[in-house]
């Protein structure tokens, strides 16, 4: 498995969940190319985007592809803060974008976003 340790302060990095592997695989955002797998990564100036085309494909074909990542600044956080996080999740077949039921409202982009396991936490969603 591929590390966090080739992922740089600062790099910008796509990151979705692979199903294959069962964790977050890591891009390079310049070069497309998987840098890391893991459990669990942070992000700054997070974006949350959509293909509509895969998605329309997913919910056609009833088959996984990936068409939903979180675009942001890796960087190495504290997870132990006390600050007001909101649950964030996809799902194809239930929403056109990234959701927030926390909110009851879409989430395109956010300050700090953790992503731990199969869990999706914001901070400072604009």
């Amino acid at each position: 498995m591929l590390s966090l340790s080739n992922v740089e302060d600062g790099q910008e990095v796509e990151v979705y969940y692979n199903f294959h592997k069962k964790c977050f695989s890591v891009r390079d955002r310049k070069t497309r190319r998987v840098v890391a797998h893991t459990d669990k990564i942070s992000l700054l100036e997070a974006t949350f985007h959509v293909s509509e085309k895969g998605r329309d494909r997913v919910r056609l074909e009833k088959r996984k592809n990936v068409h939903a990542i979180v675009r942001g600044l890796y960087k190495e956080l504290d997870w132990s803060t006390n600050s007001q996080w909101f649950r964030v999740k996809y799902n194809p077949y239930e929403y056109d974008r990234f959701y927030s039921e926390d909110l009851n409202n879409y989430v395109d982009e956010a300050y700090c976003v953790l992503l731990n396991n199969k869990t999706i936490l914001a901070n400072g969603i604009l």
